[in-house]
């Protein structure tokens, strides 16, 4: 009996020592989709700008590869389908299509999607729609999936209630303004101000940098490309509309 009794004892010690072990080796579980990766600083979101807008199709697919990746499942592509989770249980699906040859061709047929942003802090994704004729961008809410349809990327304010749009080849097109600042409105965004291309203050500009986006305003360098020198304005809030002003 009491050699059972230590059988048994011994039994019941590697018993535990195996489920102590068992529960050691267990693969952690993956970790919840989170909401809260912080926004790019300025220099970082200019060079995704530059990235985005190089019309370089490879370079944009490895960005949106790198996105997903590190999406923690918010963000996954199938094929031709890149799907996007919602914050309200839901998603959102954009489908590419590819009928781009022929004389028929035209934007409705001929569309891909690319996830070029996602701002989980900020609440929202920017995927680049590459059309047959030009490029758009649009802006996702993250929890409704409601899309605001822009011309040019956006580049977010700190605290990413506003963003601003600045499209000078676009405008020189007779596309869009040179300059708008966007309003977020709960799951949309309205023009809160904008500027024309060859405006009186700003000139023919070709190209802009946002330097940096602060309580003062948004410090910008613009570059005339026509062999005058680049030159520094403040784009700042004064009552309930903003002004260019130059350094």
């Amino acid at each position: 009996m009491r050699n059972l009794l230590k059988i048994g004892a011994v039994l019941t010690c590697v018993l535990a020592m195996s489920v102590g072990q068992a529960m050691a080796a267990a693969p952690a579980e993956p970790p919840l989709p989170t909401y809260s990766a912080a926004p790019p600083a300025v220099a970082e979101a200019a060079q995704i700008k530059a990235l985005v807008e190089s019309d370089k199709p490879p370079a944009v697919r490895q960005r949106e590869a790198a996105l997903i990746a590190g999406s923690s499942g918010r963000a996954t592509r199938t094929g031709d389908n890149l799907k996007l989770l919602l914050k309200n249980g839901q998603s959102t699906t954009l489908y590419t299509r590819r009928l781009c040859f022929g004389v028929s061709a035209n934007d409705n047929d001929c569309i891909e999607y690319q996830l070029v942003e996602d701002l989980p802090h900020y609440g929202v994704y920017v995927v680049q729609k590459a059309l047959y004729t030009r490029t758009d961008y649009v802006m996702i809410d993250a929890t409704t999936g409601k899309q605001t349809l822009l011309l040019v990327f956006p580049m977010f304010s700190p605290d990413g209630q506003r963003f601003l749009v600045a499209g000078f080849d676009r405008a020189d097109d007779g596309d869009l303004d040179a300059l708008q600042i966007w309003r977020r409105e709960k799951d949309s965004a309205v023009v809160e101000w904008r500027m024309a291309y060859g405006n009186a203050q700003l000139g023919f500009v070709s190209a802009a940098q946002v330097v940096k986006w602060d309580a003062a305003g948004i410090t910008m360098e613009f570059d005339p490309s026509s062999g005058r020198p680049k030159w520094r304005g403040l784009i700042r809030k004064i009552s309930n509309t903003w002004e260019l002003v130059k350094n």
